[in-house]
C-alpha cells in the first residue's frame, strides 16, 4: 500500500511568501548539528537556499502553494524529521517540488539513479531539485524554469524541445506535494538515453561531478525498490 494520493489540477501558483520558515527559525542548533553531521559523511554537500511548503489549498482545479526562505541544511533536516502518516493538512510543512516527467516516443520514462556523493544517493526518480530563490520572480515561483534547469545540468536534454501536457500531476503525502508534468519528446528511448549518457561523459571529462550515477529509460510498470514514494504513487496512473 502507497500512502497518500493524487489528484489533478489545470494551473498551479505557488508564493514566496515574507520572513524564514518557522522550521529554521526554531531548530537552528538542532539544524547546524544535524548538517554537520551529513557534511562529514557526505562532503560534497552545498548548503544554499532553497524554500519549504507553508500551505496549501485547491480552489476548483487551480493549486495554490504559499513557500518560505530556507537553508538546504534545514531542508535536510525536516526531511529526516519523522512526517505523520496520511496525506498532508493544508497548514504544515512540506517539501513541495516538480519534476519533469520525459517520454520517449516509444513510450518510456527517461529516470536516473542519485551519485553516492549527493544526499539521495542511490534513489531512482526522474531528473528535478528542490525550488530555489532564482526560481522565484517578484514572489511567483516558476517551476517550469525549475523543471527546465534541473533536467538540462543533469541530463543536458531541454524539455522546450517536447511537447508539455497541458494539466498537472500532485501527489500529496507524508510531508510532500511533488508536482508532475509530462513532456512528450518525438526522439526514441536510444536516442534520449544517447543524450543523457554523452552529456554525463563530458560533464565527467570537464572534471565536474554528476549528480546522476546511472541513466535509463524505464517502463511505466516498472518499479523499483529505490524509487521514493511519490514515483511509485504516480507511475500507475501515468497514461503515455
Amino acid at each position: 500500500m502507497i500512502d497518500g494520493e493524487i489528484f489533478h489540477v489545470d494551473d498551479v501558483i505557488c508564493r514566496l511568501g515574507e520572513g524564514r520558515h518557522l522550521h529554521e527559525t526554531t531548530n537552528k542548533a538542532e539544524i547546524e548539528e544535524y548538517w554537520q553531521l551529513q557534511r562529514a559523511r557526505i562532503p560534497d554537500l552545498y548548503n544554499g537556499e532553497t524554500v519549504l511548503g507553508a500551505a496549501w489549498q485547491i480552489d476548483e482545479n487551480l493549486l495554490r502553494i504559499e513557500c518560505r526562505p530556507i537553508s538546504y541544511a534545514a531542508l535536510l533536516h525536516w526531511l529526516a524529521t519523522p512526517a505523520p502518516t496520511g496525506v498532508v493538512t493544508q497548514d504544515r510543512a512540506l517539501h513541495f517540488f516538480a519534476s519533469a516527467v520525459l517520454i520517449s516516443s516509444d513510450g518510456n520514462i527517461l529516470m536516473g539513479r542519485m551519485g553516492e556523493h549527493t544526499a539521495n544517493a542511490g534513489r531512482v526518480y526522474m531528473p528535478s531539485g528542490s525550488m530555489e530563490l532564482c526560481d522565484f520572480q517578484n514572489g511567483k515561483g516558476d517551476f517550469t524554469a525549475n523543471m527546465r534547469r534541473e533536467v538540462l545540468e543533469e541530463t543536458g536534454i531541454d524539455i522546450e524541445a517536447a511537447e508539455a501536457e497541458p494539466r498537472y500531476s500532485v501527489y500529496s503525502g507524508r510531508g510532500i506535494l511533488a508536482l508532475f508534468r509530462q513532456y512528450r519528446f518525438l526522439l526514441s528511448s536510444a536516442q534520449m538515453l544517447e543524450q543523457a549518457q554523452a552529456h554525463l561523459e563530458t560533464v565527467a571529462a570537464a572534471g565536474g561531478k554528476n549528480e546522476l550515477a546511472e541513466i535509463m529509460m524505464k517502463e511505466k510498470d516498472h518499479m523499483d525498490e529505490n524509487m521514493p514514494v511519490h514515483v511509485r504513487a504516480y507511475l500507475p496512473q501515468l497514461v503515455v
